[in-house]
């Protein structure tokens, strides 16, 4: 296997970059490694698909590398923060941090007391550590934060192309990476400070481990699975939440339920029948803990108070069904049926008010005209692949279901939908793939 000249040629711009730019050689430390990584574990799959590959790779992660680059330079230059929103309190909390680890302290509650008090968000996370780590052996150097986050985003690629290579065929793969390098929001967080990359690159490699050991068990797989959910629990616990509360036990019913009905009903009636007695067994409590909540209405307590969480993300401009009244069934199913509306195809055009809110529009059009080809792919697993691709489609209507409820805020919701999109590229790669549009035009 021979590297190509434009490769090379490419990797030292990037280098010159680097240099001419920063006295820190930690960005090209990060750079020089996300190559060789990349290339690693592509050889290390499957040789044969290393030419595209690669190439949409090293393209995806060169663009974002001058964007990066570009937008942080220009910010400085302006007298402005370095990175948007939330991007530059993660920054401010991680100095913090580190300043505390450069003191000798190294007790955690005394550090999360101390910066909580002086938080630039208001909140601490472990993406704050995150940040204090890279922060700390960089010597504050924060433009590689994003140069992280670029080398997160560029690498998730692999993975959406070969989940959708194995649940289709190369041609819905390429289709797939392609949407995921260049996936306007995506682009966009991959070169800021924000959780998103990482925590996409985190559950994208969790599906795509699981779904080999679907075909294969593997140790190296188990392996790989078990740091990248301990991983993901940390960066996005929803995410954690959603894949091994609903997506993985519901999806392995399925499969149980495709190979052996017999064996199905035999556990199903085991599983009811010790699900019923510990209901019985702790009725008292259990009752005690859906009624306990704050503002608790006669109707719906649980619901109420859920609500009344959501309320405290809604905020500004962007705030998102603040006028229901969860007391009666009609006001219940009115507000989750606009929920449920909302978090899958909103932002709407007409809710664009700000420059930011309309910048989203050409995307959400892009994003509209998928929506066929996306249940067209679902309708397809289901029919052909339903062993392998359930965990996806019930991981993707969980997720949104849950962040419709549960978001307030227009911003936030949009933002962190991205945990989605990948998974929604595959189905609607699938879809246009199997259409019969496509097909005949194949022909």
């Amino acid at each position: 296997m021979k590297i190509k000249p434009e490769y090379l040629i490419g990797f030292f711009i990037i280098s010159a970059l680097f240099i001419f730019s920063y006295v820190h050689i930690m960005p090209f430390i990060i750079v020089g490694c996300g190559i060789l990584a990349a290339i690693f574990f592509i050889l290390f799959v499957e040789k044969e698909d290393f030419d595209f590959l690669f190439s949409l790779f090293f393209i995806s992660f060169f663009i974002r590398l001058i964007a990066a680059t570009f937008i942080y330079e220009y910010r400085l230059f302006n007298g402005k923060w370095e990175f948007f929103g939330d991007g530059h309190a993660y920054i401010y909390n991680g100095n913090a941090i580190a300043d505390i680890w450069v003191a000798g302290f190294r007790n955690f509650g005394y550090i999360s007391n101390y910066i909580l008090g002086v938080s630039g968000s208001g909140t601490l996370s472990f993406y704050d550590f995150w940040n204090a780590f890279i922060l700390f052996f960089n010597e504050r150097n924060a433009i590689s934060l994003a140069y992280v986050n670029s080398l997160a985003g560029s690498f998730a690629i692999i993975f959406i192309y070969y989940m959708a290579k194995q649940l289709y065929d190369k041609k819905a793969a390429k289709i797939a990476a392609f949407l995921m390098a260049f996936w306007p929001s995506l682009f966009i967080w991959s070169v800021q400070n924000f959780k998103e990359p990482i925590a996409i690159l985190l559950i994208v490699a969790l599906f795509w481990a699981v779904l080999k050991i679907k075909v294969k068990f593997r140790f190296y797989l188990l392996f790989a699975v078990i740091f990248l959910s301990m991983a993901l629990k940390e960066f996005r616990g929803v995410g954690f939440f959603i894949f091994y509360v609903v997506a993985l036990p519901i999806s392995i019913v399925v499969q149980l339920f495709n190979k052996n009905k017999i064996v199905f009903m035999f556990i199903s009636i085991i599983t009811i029948t010790a699900i019923i007695l510990f209901i019985n067994y702790t009725r008292h409590n259990l009752l005690n803990l859906i009624m306990f909540a704050p503002g608790k209405t006669e109707n719906f307590p649980l619901l109420q108070w859920i609500y009344e969480r959501r309320l405290e993300r809604a905020y500004g401009n962007t705030a998102l069904l603040t006028s229901f009244n969860i007391s009666n069934p009609l006001s219940v199913i009115s507000f989750i049926s606009m929920a449920l509306l909302t978090g899958c195809f909103g932002p709407f055009p007409w809710q664009s008010i700000s420059f930011a809110q309309m910048a989203v529009i050409p995307e959400m059009m892009v994003y509209y005209l998928f929506i066929p080809a996306i249940f067209l792919g679902i309708k397809y697993l289901f029919k052909n692949k339903i062993n392998e691709g359930s965990i996806i489609v019930i991981f993707v209507i969980a997720m949104m279901t849950l962040l419709a409820i549960i978001e307030g805020n227009l911003g936030t919701l949009f933002r962190h939908r991205a945990m989605v999109l990948p998974f929604l590229f595959i189905l609607a790669a699938i879809g246009i793939s199997d259409s019969k549009i496509t097909k005949k035009t194949a022909i």
